[in-house]
């Protein structure tokens, strides 16, 4: 009876060495397994490393959640991070480990040019999947939502890239770009000439007709000083970009009916200022506001080759000249 009991004890031994060292074998085997797919993989928040490693099996990057809770407990580390991290194929478990237990969560862009409108900037938020953000951006809502102290947020929303996270709110990116308008604007605004005659609201507005009226950034400056020349002579600022701003149904020509056409935006019939931006101006564009280059032009037009300048000129007789020297270009322009 004892010879038959040892011998079971012997069976069992073995047999249990053996399990363990075929589990083991499994083991190595699973840490020189490659992930077979690319994919962003989401850890939320709350999960552990058990309900990590069974989505990990279930989407395919891994083969063993068992495997993978075991080699969390065997390397030495910080917990997991929530947030999305990009898995990429050919990554082995220890990779995917340090992946997700890193701060190297996915990100992306999203960029707003500057004299983008505000429409165009709800338009961008659709498409980047916060619609309702989007809208919202062209209520009341979205003026309190954001705490700006002005009717619209037309011209409050800084233009550039901004990065993001997955697991961000489109609201989180509208409050960067209004934080870095009022950074930019108030820089400018603290730096200010003594005799600048304009408010910080009033000194935005003019800046995003500014940034309309030309791409050239060297120009920037001497617009700005023309209009504050018009300004301070009482003349209206006869801005063709504020004409369009103010056209509902504007198919990208300007017409004599449309400079005719009283609105609030229409510079050739009001005195003074828009009552709100017509865009998103740069920093070049509100710096040019508040260092503008002194000089008499009163009138600017385009050159019409090519370039995005202007001529400029301290007379009406000289602005003719130059409007004559303009509509020659395009003439040269459309000849084959």
């Amino acid at each position: 009876m004892k010879r038959l009991f040892f011998f079971l004890l012997l069976v069992l031994i073995v047999a249990a060495t053996g399990a363990v060292g075929f589990a083991w074998m499994r083991y190595e085997a699973f840490l020189q397994q490659q992930a077979p797919v690319s994919v962003d993989f989401e850890v939320v928040r709350g999960w552990g490393v058990a309900k990590t490693a069974e989505q990990l099996e279930a989407r395919g990057v891994l083969d063993s959640a068992l495997f993978f809770r075991l080699l969390d407990r065997q390397t030495p580390g910080t917990a997991l991070k929530a947030g999305t991290f990009a898995i990429e194929a050919g990554m082995t478990p220890l990779q995917i480990l340090e992946k997700l237990r890193s701060s190297q969560v996915v990100q992306r862009s999203i960029t707003f040019p500057e004299g983008i409108t505000l429409i165009h900037i709800a338009d961008k938020f659709r498409q980047a999947g916060w619609p309702q953000v989007g809208d919202a951006l062209l209520t009341p809502e979205g003026v309190q939502r954001l705490g700006v102290a002005q009717p619209s947020l037309e011209g409050m929303l800084f233009p550039d890239t901004y990065f993001y996270t997955l697991e961000e709110e489109g609201w989180v990116v509208a409050q960067r770009m209004a934080q870095r308008m009022q950074q930019v604007l108030q820089q400018q605004w603290q730096k200010r000439p003594a005799e600048h005659p304009l408010s910080a609201y009033e000194s935005l507005i003019l800046a995003s007709i500014v940034e309309k009226e030309t791409a050239a950034a060297a120009e920037r400056p001497q617009i700005a000083g023309v209009f504050f020349n018009r300004l301070a002579r009482k003349m209206r600022l006869q801005s063709d970009p504020t004409v369009i701003y103010g056209i509902a149904d504007y198919r990208g020509n300007i017409t004599r009916t449309h400079l005719r056409t009283l609105t609030p935006y229409n510079t050739y019939m009001i005195q003074g200022l828009t009552p709100t931006p017509i865009c998103s101006p740069g920093a070049d564009a509100i710096t040019a506001v508040f260092h503008p280059l002194k000089s008499r032009a009163l009138y600017f037009v385009a050159r019409g080759d090519g370039s995005g300048t202007h001529m400029f000129a301290q007379s009406v007789a000289e602005h003719n000249r130059n409007v004559k020297k303009y509509l020659a270009q395009l003439r040269k322009n459309r000849k084959p």
